[in-house]
Parts: C-alpha cells; sequence; structure tokens
C-alpha cells in the first residue's frame, strides 16, 4: 500500500514542481507596453499601435471587416484613449479588436517609431460632422468621360523623348521596359472579404493577368508574389525597388461603386498628426509628377466608355511613398451589386493597358 502510495505521488509533485516553474517563467516575463490611438476623416478610420521595436516586428496580424487581431511575442499591457471607437478585449498575448461598419481594411508596419497602421473606410455615420481643427484626406472624384486630355500628351511626348535615346529594339515604350505589380495582401492578410470574395486572392488572380497582358507589349513584368503568400511591407517595397522599374502597380479591391488610381500624397498641410506620419518620403517625391501623369493617363482610358468612371485621388499609403519610381494603387470595384467577372476584367486590363500606351 505504502508503495502504491509513493508511485501516485511522485506524478503529483512533478505538476506541482512543473506548475511552480510555469508560473515563475510568466512572472519573469517582460510586459511590453502597448499603445492604440486612432484618428478619422470622414469615411477613413486609422487606428495605430505602437510598441518597442522588437514587440512590433514579432508580431502577427490577421484583419477582416469584423476583426482585427494582433499576437503578440510577449504578454502586454495596453494604452488606449477613453474615446476610442471600437471594442477591444485582450487574452495573453493577442490583442482584438471588434470593428463595426468597416467596407474595407489593409494593414501595414512601419518604423521609426515601430508600429501597426490599420487604415479602414467605414460607413459614413447619419448626421455625422467633422470635428473643428482636422483636415481631411482628399476623397475620391470621379472623373467625367474625356477624350486625350493634355496628361495624355503629355505622357505620350515624355515617353517619345525618352525613346529617342533608347535602342529601337522592341516595340516597348522606354518609359516602360520594366514594370513591378504588387498583388495585394495575401496569406493571412485576407484584406477584403465577403462570402463568395477573398480580396488576396482575387488581386493575385487581376495582376496574373494583367502581366500577362502587358507582357504581349514586351514589357518585361516582376510580380512581388505569385502565390498567396504573407508579405510584410517593408519586403515588398524593398524587392521592387530592387528591380529598378520604370513603374510600380500595386493591385487592390475597392467596396466603391467606380474603380480608383491613387498617387502618393503630396501636400499634408492641414492633416492630423496619424497622417503627417506618413508625408511623402524623398523618394517617391522624386517622381510624384509624373505618377499623377500616369494615373490620369489610367482613369481617362477607364472612362473613356460613356456610362464609365472612375475616382483620381490622393492617400498617404506607405507603399506608395517607399517606392523610388512611378507608383500608383490602382482598385477594382467590388460590390453586392458589382461582381468579379471574366469580361468586366478583361475590359478593365485592357484600360489599363491603354493607359499606359505611348
Amino acid at each position: 500500500m505504502w508503495k502504491m502510495y509513493r508511485i501516485m505521488k511522485r506524478p503529483v509533485i512533478f505538476a506541482g514542481i512543473f506548475l511552480v516553474c510555469f508560473v515563475s517563467f510568466l512572472s519573469a516575463e517582460k510586459t511590453a507596453q502597448i499603445s492604440l490611438r486612432y484618428s478619422r476623416q470622414d469615411t477613413l478610420v486609422r487606428l495605430v499601435v505602437e510598441g518597442e521595436d522588437s514587440v512590433i516586428a514579432g508580431s502577427t496580424t490577421i484583419a477582416s471587416p469584423a476583426m482585427f487581431r494582433i499576437d503578440f511575442p510577449t504578454l502586454f499591457e495596453l494604452k488606449k484613449p477613453q474615446d476610442f471607437i471600437f471594442e477591444t478585449s485582450r487574452k495573453d498575448r493577442t490583442l482584438s479588436i471588434a470593428l463595426k461598419d468597416v467596407m474595407d481594411i489593409r494593414v501595414y508596419k512601419l518604423s521609426n517609431p515601430s508600429r501597426i497602421v490599420a487604415e479602414m473606410k467605414v460607413k459614413p455615420a447619419a448626421g455625422a460632422q467633422q470635428p473643428a481643427g482636422q483636415g481631411t484626406v482628399p476623397p475620391p472624384k470621379p472623373l467625367g468621360p474625356t477624350a486625350v486630355t493634355p496628361a495624355k500628351q503629355q505622357l505620350a511626348a515624355t515617353q517619345q523623348a525618352q525613346s529617342q535615346t533608347a535602342a529601337p529594339a522592341t516595340a516597348t515604350p522606354a518609359a516602360f521596359r520594366t514594370i513591378v505589380i504588387d498583388p495585394g495582401h495575401g496569406g493571412y492578410d485576407f484584406g477584403m472579404i465577403t462570402q463568395d470574395f477573398k480580396e488576396k486572392d482575387f488581386s493575385l488572380s487581376l495582376a496574373k493577368d494583367l502581366g500577362a497582358a502587358l507582357a504581349k507589349k514586351g514589357i518585361k513584368v516582376v510580380l512581388t508574389r505569385r502565390a498567396d503568400q504573407s508579405l510584410p511591407l517593408a519586403e515588398r517595397v524593398s524587392f521592387a525597388n530592387s528591380k529598378t522599374p520604370d513603374l510600380f502597380l500595386s493591385i487592390h479591391a475597392t467596396p466603391d461603386d467606380v474603380p480608383a488610381v491613387t498617387t502618393a500624397l503630396m501636400d499634408d498641410q492641414g492633416t492630423d498628426v496619424v497622417v503627417r506620419l506618413y508625408k511623402l518620403a524623398a523618394r517617391q517625391s522624386r517622381h510624384i509628377d509624373r505618377s499623377r501623369m500616369i494615373a490620369r493617363s489610367i482613369a481617362e482610358a477607364l472612362t473613356a466608355d460613356p456610362k464609365s468612371k472612375a475616382a483620381l485621388r490622393e492617400l498617404p499609403a506607405p507603399i506608395l511613398n517607399s517606392l523610388d519610381a512611378p507608383a500608383m494603387l490602382i482598385e477594382y470595384p467590388v460590390t453586392a451589386k458589382k461582381t468579379p467577372d471574366q469580361k468586366a476584367r478583361d475590359k478593365f486590363i485592357s484600360a489599363i493597358v491603354k493607359g499606359l500606351a505611348p
């Protein structure tokens, strides 16, 4: 009997020792300080999560229009404003933010200071007014149907001038020998999602089709990703810049009714402190005029059909600000009434190619 008692007692002792060690480990683990803040201009909301470099770099994010989740590599304490607009919860190393009325969300990691940024488009609040003292990000401005405009003529003239010094070995305009296409999102970053739609899959498929169409014109096309993989913002930027492209196109979807062509935001006067964090980097500032010219040319091609409209806008998108080449973000409209179909996709791609033509 005594022997049996000793045998049964041994696992209990080991379990107790393990529990004591585990509790000691947790108590000895450093607790990170995480701060959460937000900014809102009209229907654009930005959440900024700040912390130490190692904590932000080692975190993983999962985003959808209903939930934004961050898994940190360590325990953390959260500091947030009292008027924070979303409900938050935390468990161990995980911060969950329940989103409401969000139609689109994009997540980036930035440095100096280290932070995670979630940019969201939300439904406008009924009767809501802009708080005094806050600037607004320029809203999308639909373009009416136009013929060839001075912007298109300027682009053609620039390409013709550059092609005079290039070897005429191909029919490809010298201005676009190499184009990097970045399919938005990927991996655990789903982007915009509905019951039958995932932006990460759609953007990859559209980027491949656009790349094939441009390759037929003799243009060298490089994709930042060719599979469903997670690709941090810094890696996308570093990869794209290493290819020294003549143009960078980031492909996304939008919940708006019309396609949008977006370039980097040049003038940040009157914007709040969060927007100023993304002020135009020196690399993109060298190309901003050409970025706008090309973007307008593409937008005009998208509005060639009298029934078509497109939005031409500027936003403080980090991936555009960091590119050392003309750069823009092109968004395909996906709504409940306007889901992607092959005919519409082909028309969309043809318009982009036409907008890039000399």
